[in-house]
């Protein structure tokens, strides 16, 4: 997945990361094993940001967003970060993306609901959480002038 200039990209340095299958036969022997995001490399406007990536077993590629997929965001020093990274949320999801990557691009209603949705029975209090979503999903509906 590409992002645009104006978001938060997924792939971060320190990310561990699948390879997919690339076409071009000096990658084919990459496909399916994993590496790690070393640091930013040039952009191409059609195919987005690329990475440089060491491969697990020796090696480093260049790869474009799409040809990988994120397995887990690694954090500094190999550290759980709780404010910038909290387990409740980012643990659990399958492309090991943080739930702040989805609502950063969502209008401010929607992404508190997703927040809270997301976070439900892993922090706090379950019930709260869900109620905290449904009264921000009304907030949105009344915002945008729809009847409750």
């Amino acid at each position: 997945m590409s992002t645009r200039d104006s978001e938060m990209p997924l792939f971060r340095i320190g990310a561990l990361v699948s390879i997919r299958h690339k076409p071009y036969a000096s990658y084919r022997q990459h496909a399916g094993k994993r590496g790690t995001v070393r640091e930013k490399q040039g952009r191409d406007p059609d195919a987005g940001q690329a990475w440089s990536v060491s491969i697990e077993g020796g090696g480093v590629i260049t790869l474009f967003e799409d040809e990988m997929e994120l397995i887990e965001v690694n954090f500094p020093n190999g550290r759980h970060d709780p404010v910038s990274g909290p387990s409740y949320y980012t643990s659990g999801y399958s492309n090991g993306a943080q739930v702040i990557d989805i609502v950063e691009r969502l209008p401010f209603n929607r992404g508190a609901a997703i927040k809270y949705l997301a976070r439900a029975g892993r922090k706090d209090d379950e019930i709260q959480d869900l109620r905290k979503a449904h009264w921000y999903i009304e907030r949105e509906l009344v915002r945008m002038g729809a009847s409750l």
